[in-house]
């Protein structure tokens, strides 16, 4: 969801970043988890916030 070019937050996201999370890569910390659940979280809400404006 986050990696396709038709998701509402893909022109503000590195997606070579997202790309480094989803396969456990570069946050010394490890709250992948945590990163990617609100990014998809705010991918859900500007979707369907997105339809019902329209």
């Amino acid at each position: 969801m986050l990696l396709s070019r038709k998701s509402a937050i893909a022109p503000y996201l590195n997606q070579s970043l997202i790309r480094d999370w989803l396969e456990y890569q570069g946050d010394v910390w490890g709250r992948y988890g945590v990163k990617l659940w609100l990014l998809v979280s705010l991918e859900i809400w500007l979707q369907v916030n997105k339809l019902s404006s329209s």
